[in-house]
């Protein structure tokens, strides 16, 4: 088995790349909700995991990366004008997949994390259980997001809404090193993600544009001022303490809103299931535990 490729053409005329991974005797679906640059073949051990559980999975290239429709920004950047766009074009790929048996669950990493929530507001009954890796819901070290608010919506009214955003670097991979990239400090991690990452290198995006920050100021400060008591999927965020790209205050934070929401932390940077094995091996039995008592019969 493997990623099976398919194309989505978008209410409003954007090709996204969709890819789904079918096991015989199913036991539900899990959608797997990329982050911001993530593309389907940096998810297959992941799917291939999730597959040995009996769930099927899908998951697409977000508009604006990966193999998906790019858009008005400048070449190899993060762009949307809104995240209700990535909630939309999940709700039309999901409506157009027959065959998804069983619970709907959710594997999600980072900007994907806040889209699950987002996703749980508009759909609070369709998901049995969510993991949220290194979710975005707050930068480290970022200002204030009034601020930043302001800041955006000033470059994109200026005309500057497709240029890359100050402090979203270029994250080229053959000058890309264990000592500064943000996703791992492991080797071994760093081993099995650089070849990913320079054998797709025309998949991978530098940074968010301004429009890319509007958007997301925006949707982070909706799900901070929405009532969550009514989501009551079971929800595990796995947070690092020393995450260089998103706040794991945030973590905590959004787990007590939560009416089944808990935090377990792990030894890592940014992308935790490109961590440490000894890491990757207990946050994968974490996510396992966490999902099986929510799986159905075999069908």
């Amino acid at each position: 088995m493997g990623w099976e490729f398919d194309e989505h053409r978008t209410r409003d005329g954007l090709r996204l790349r969709t890819g789904m991974w079918s096991v015989r005797q199913p036991r539900g679906h899990c959608l797997i909700i990329q982050g911001r640059g993530d593309y389907l073949e940096k998810h297959a051990e992941a799917a291939a995991l999730l597959a040995a559980l009996g769930l099927t999975v899908v998951s697409v290239d977000l508009r604006g990366q990966g193999a998906s429709s790019r858009l008005r920004g400048r070449a190899g950047t993060a762009d949307v004008v809104s995240f209700d766009d990535h909630l939309d074009d999940l709700e039309e790929v999901l409506g157009s997949r027959s065959g998804l048996v069983g619970p709907r669950l959710v594997l999600s990493h980072s900007m994907g994390g806040l889209l699950t929530v987002q996703h749980l507001l508009r759909w609070p009954q369709h998901v049995a259980a969510a993991v949220l890796l290194s979710p975005m819901f707050a930068f480290r070290g970022a200002p204030p997001p009034a601020v930043v608010a302001g800041l955006a919506a000033a470059a994109v009214t200026l005309g500057f809404g497709g240029a890359l955003a100050p402090g979203e670097r270029a994250a080229d991979p053959e000058h890309c090193d264990l000592a500064t990239n943000m996703s791992t400090d492991d080797p071994d991690g760093f081993a099995r993600l650089q070849p990913l990452q320079r054998a797709h290198r025309d998949l991978v995006v530098e940074g968010g544009t301004w429009r890319w920050v509007r958007a997301a100021n925006r949707a982070i400060r909706q799900v901070a001022r929405a009532d969550l008591a009514h989501i009551t999927t079971d929800v595990l965020i796995a947070s690092s303490p020393t995450d260089p790209g998103v706040d794991p205050a945030a973590h905590h934070s959004l787990a007590a809103r939560l009416p089944a929401a808990r935090v377990r932390t792990y030894a890592g940077r940014h992308d935790l299931l490109f961590a440490s094995p000894a890491t990757v091996e207990t946050l994968w039995q974490d996510i396992a535990s966490h999902l099986t008592p929510h799986l159905g019969p075999p069908s």
